[in-house]
């Protein structure tokens, strides 16, 4: 839960609404923080990719303005409101919003229809380790490939989210519950029963300070 909601809280920290300049800002962060990241695990010929938590597109437009063909699901609605209206304004045809709830069977609408990847941008790490399990589940019976990122718990991203006496279970000053769990953790505890191909590290220097985070390419076994 977000005090106020997730809109609110985006349009304190980011800019949400794409102009040309904010279009261009998140496309070269995406270069930044993912070089070629993407282009190792992905194909545009081989499927849609469904996003997970969508929100107004920071990650999944600048993905889109690649040549992904991209379904980005969401559960709060004046979020997605933000999503469409930048989908349309300047993901070239190639993002389709939707919404869509990850404590549901979201997952029952996109069975056997041609998604080559699960993806979410800072998504998991607000979920309790017993709902991850289920979410994570009935990701790959999406596709066989999921690809996540999360922060991870490094001194800057825990001052960053005043979490250093708390990385478990955080809730901060938005009333925004995130959990910062070490690589080894994900990797090893919410992702043991998968096969993690590839990992990518980077650094985010937001608004907010400085967030580190893993990003991982996983398959099923």
């Amino acid at each position: 839960m977000v005090d106020g909601g997730w809109f609110n809280y985006f349009h304190k920290v980011v800019t949400p609404l794409f102009d040309d300049e904010a279009c261009v800002r998140y496309e070269k962060l995406l270069d930044s923080m993912y070089g070629d990241f993407f282009e190792r695990n992905l194909s545009r010929e081989k499927g849609k990719l469904l996003a997970l938590g969508a929100g107004f597109g920071m990650t999944e437009i600048p993905l889109a303005r690649r040549g992904y063909k991209v379904i980005g699901i969401d559960n709060d609605q004046k979020v997605l409101e933000l999503l469409v209206e930048n989908a349309k304004n300047y993901a070239r045809g190639n993002l389709e919003p939707s919404f869509g709830d990850l404590y549901s069977d979201f997952h029952k609408d996109y069975i056997n229809k041609d998604i080559q990847a699960c993806i979410s941008f800072g998504v998991l790490e607000h979920f309790k380790v017993e709902d991850l399990e289920e979410i994570v589940k009935k990701q790959f019976l999406i596709s066989p490939l999921m690809i996540c990122m999360m922060p991870i718990a490094t001194p800057p991203t825990l001052k960053t989210f005043k979490a250093e006496e708390k990385p478990e279970a955080n809730i901060d000053q938005f009333g925004i519950y995130r959990n910062f769990w070490p690589v080894e953790f994900w990797e090893h505890s919410i992702l043991k029963k998968y096969d993690v191909v590839d990992r990518h590290f980077s650094t985010n220097h937001s608004s907010i300070g400085q967030i580190d985070m893993v990003t991982f390419a996983v398959r099923k076994d």
